[in-house]
């Protein structure tokens, strides 16, 4: 974490690990548990568009993309929000990824043009969200945004995200332009912590990848078609052409759904998901704590099982409670009726 924004967080009066923020209220997040990847050079551009799963080479300053990674088998090793800084890109992800992914993509720069540093510290980064976080942020800013778009504020980047329930904004900068932005959005917003930052990334339907479900999902798994995150005509990258059959033969039989567990134990990314019967079902992507006595959980889940009773492998609290179905709607994620 940037030394000069870890000193100023220091003097915050964060919350400790058992405080939870309602999600009908303003908030801040620090977002240290994300790491950043500046990626430079001549052939940077073409070089993610030949890596990725959505476009690059069309992408504009103004907008932060999510995108993702594959295997040769189309599965996931890393999801990305991808933004532009001068000449450079700047890939968002969490930091537990950070260095076995450069390393990863060092591998297939060969003779391109191409530089990948950790660029984590060099920058620092917080979030907020809420009902009235656009109002917030714009009363400061004098600047507003839509969802995927990226408003430059003095030397800092705000990126607004996809505010199916939520509006969510990441802000990107040095540390001295972000702590004159946290003490002013602190006048209005409570502060929380990134696992609260979690829990409403997820009600707005946007997954993550990490270690343990690296190699485990295509993209249309965790519906990155459904969340302009998965381009099928910007031609090759790794893992293509078993994406584009899984999309252009068969129907998708296994989707990411939101589902709601009551009590506050968290499953783990990767924790299997049981049917009624005690067979697989499906597998946790991500879940956290949305309030004293509830968790969310976002997992995917084969279509088969969508109509009976589920339960955490290994967890004793009771059945899970499939909140979300998964066809495209205006605002992202349809709730499920």
């Amino acid at each position: 974490m940037n030394q000069q924004w870890r000193s100023f967080l220091t003097q915050q009066n964060l919350p400790s690990g058992d405080a939870i923020v309602p999600t009908d209220h303003d908030s801040l997040h620090d977002l240290g548990h994300y790491g950043l990847i500046r990626v430079s050079g001549s052939d940077n551009r073409d070089f993610l568009h030949r890596q990725f799963c959505n476009d690059v080479e069309k992408q504009s300053v103004d907008t932060a993309r999510l995108n993702g990674w594959c295997d040769a088998k189309g599965r996931l090793l890393a999801l990305f929000r991808v933004f532009i800084q001068g000449d450079g890109f700047l890939l968002r992800l969490p930091r537990e990824l950070l260095e076995s992914t450069i390393k990863r993509l060092q591998m297939y720069v060969l003779r391109s043009d191409v530089q990948l540093t950790d660029a984590s510290d060099d920058w620092a980064r917080f979030g907020v969200c809420g009902p009235d976080a656009a109002k917030n942020l714009q009363s400061i800013t004098g600047q507003n945004s839509a969802a995927n778009q990226v408003m430059p504020y003095k030397d800092a980047l705000i990126c607004a995200l996809p505010d199916t329930h939520i509006p969510q904004y990441e802000i990107h900068g040095p540390a001295d332009t972000l702590k004159s932005l946290w003490t002013a959005l602190s006048q209005n917003c409570a502060i929380s912590d990134a696992s609260g930052w979690r829990a409403r990334r997820m009600v707005n339907g946007q997954p993550e990848i990490y270690t343990a479900t690296q190699g485990e999902f295509l993209p249309q798994h965790v519906n990155l078609d459904l969340l302009d995150g998965l381009d099928y005509n910007k031609g090759c990258y790794p893992g293509q052409e078993i994406v584009a059959r899984t999309h252009y033969l068969g129907r998708i039989k296994r989707r990411m759904h939101a589902l709601s567990l009551a009590g506050r134990q968290v499953p783990q990314p990767g924790t299997g998901i049981v049917g009624q019967k005690g067979n697989n079902a499906g597998k946790v992507v991500d879940a956290a704590a949305l309030s004293d006595d509830q968790c969310i959980i976002l997992a995917v889940l084969h279509e088969s099982h969508l109509d009976e009773p589920l339960a955490i492998s290994g967890m004793d609290h009771g059945p899970l409670q499939l909140q979300t179905s998964t066809k495209r709607s205006s605002d992202g994620l349809s709730s499920r009726v």
